[in-house]
């Protein structure tokens, strides 16, 4: 099992430091919160959350975002942190600070915005840690490079919003690998880590998945997405995951994987009309290159 509160004691001694509001929640659903501790580290959730004072609800995620909460709010900056703890099986995080503040996540399957509860992450150690509404805990590595690599790499996957894909299939001499090209033929990804791909919401396939040729689960499940068109490209910019979205309703996830001792290629994306070459490494890093060389 692992032990959450060894990551997040690192937040103990430290200074809240800032507190911002997502204002674009929907009516009746809590207003998302990132809290930014002295350090960089920072905890964020889109479910429940409130600010005490002497136990007494001084802030809560159901308040509008305007300067009245802004002011309640403040009262916390600045604050040291004393103590961090969980509450058993709901994930209930409790923030202790100076002058008997407290901020607490207090996570609600009724606002689940996708599958994670509430999460942290730690910019020293490279690592994010989140709790999925399985109550269970995902630690993942985190971009190691330099933020004007992944902003030139995702500003070019968004480039492939609108294309049609013209060849996807797995093969070569790994058959688990994937290519997927568009823009006829002159943009490519591979898919040379672990992925899936999911049709509807259900998974088709993985890349561990029986993988003869043509008729093989990888092999139908890559064949699915030729012809599509690309719907939507997210880049996680913490674990480098990649999604891509069809308007076949498939979506093609790769799970970009950390390996300290070992320089693999987790995925690779090429633009042939701009001759750039980037590849995403197993030390989770972008590298930038010529696409012909």
């Amino acid at each position: 099992m692992i032990d959450l509160l060894k990551y997040l004691s690192c937040i103990k001694g430290q200074t809240c430091q800032e507190i911002e509001f997502d204002e674009g929640s929907e009516a009746g659903s809590p207003h998302a919160v990132m809290v930014t501790f002295s350090s960089g580290c920072y905890l964020w959730t889109y479910h429940e959350w409130l600010i005490t004072h002497e136990a007494i609800t001084i802030a809560d995620s159901f308040m509008t975002p305007n300067e009245d909460l802004k002011v309640s709010v403040k009262e916390v900056l600045d604050k040291t942190v004393i103590d961090v703890k969980t509450e058993g099986e709901t994930m209930t995080l409790f923030i202790s600070l100076e002058d008997h503040f407290e901020i607490i996540f207090r996570p609600s399957q009724s606002y689940a915005r996708g599958y994670c509860l509430w999460g942290f992450n730690d910019l020293s150690s490279y690592k994010a840690i989140w709790v999925n509404s399985a109550s269970e805990i995902v630690v993942r590595d985190t971009y190691r490079g330099d933020e004007e690599s992944i902003e030139i790499v995702n500003r070019h996957l968004q480039e492939l919003i609108g294309q049609r894909v013209d060849y996807s299939r797995c093969g070569g001499g790994a058959t688990s690998v994937l290519l997927l090209e568009t823009n006829n033929n002159k943009n490519c990804i591979w898919g040379w880590g672990y992925w899936e791909i999911y049709k509807d919401g259900i998974l088709m396939s993985t890349s561990e998945d029986d993988d003869t040729p043509i008729t093989g689960k990888m092999a139908v499940a890559a064949h699915q997405l030729e012809g599509s068109i690309i719907k939507d490209v997210t880049l996680d910019e913490d674990t480098l995951d990649l999604s891509i979205l069809f308007d076949n309703n498939c979506r093609w996830d790769i799970l970009t994987i950390y390996n300290e001792q070992t320089s693999l290629d987790n995925w690779e994306f090429g633009i042939s009309d701009e001759n750039l070459f980037f590849k995403i490494t197993s030390h989770l890093n972008i590298e930038i290159s010529n696409y012909r060389d």
